[in-house]
């Protein structure tokens, strides 16, 4: 904790930040309902949404608990909170899990450079994936022997 706000720290502060960003996400889709569902590409819940409103709540509200357990991992190994339990490779697998579905933001290029019809926004989310895992990713290994 005394080494000050490096590099490795912010990054994974940032990266946390956007964890309990995309936490927020899913506490806001059962809220707004279907429209939400539609525009992250959750057809399948905005239709559910349409009849019973709380069910496809039910589905995304532990995803918001998982990516806020994400942000607390990011926040345990910056020292900003207490050491949570196998940090290491919880970060290495919650960092690794973000950059290979950011990935995916070849594809999402490749669709739009084509120009079939595929919305702008999904290449944005595959980079902001990607984003998140390299930025946990980097400030593991910056901090590594802190962790």
């Amino acid at each position: 904790m005394g080494d000050g706000f490096g590099p490795g720290r912010a990054a994974l502060v940032i990266g946390a930040g956007l964890n309990f960003m995309v936490a927020g996400l899913h506490v806001a889709m059962p809220i707004v309902g279907a429209p939400a569902y539609l525009y992250y590409g959750r057809a399948d819940l905005a239709s559910l949404a349409e009849h019973d409103p709380v069910l496809p709540g039910l589905i995304v509200l532990p995803l918001a608990v998982v990516f806020a357990g994400f942000g607390f991992y990011g926040l345990s190994g910056a020292g900003v909170i207490r050491r949570l339990p196998l940090l290491r490779l919880g970060l290495l697998l919650i960092g690794g899990a973000y950059t290979l579905r950011g990935t995916i933001l070849v594809l999402d290029l490749v669709r739009v450079a084509r120009g079939l019809d595929y919305p702008i926004r999904q290449p944005a989310f595959s980079a902001v994936a990607l984003a998140i895992g390299l930025l946990l990713l980097a400030g593991t290994a910056r901090r590594w022997h802190h962790l």
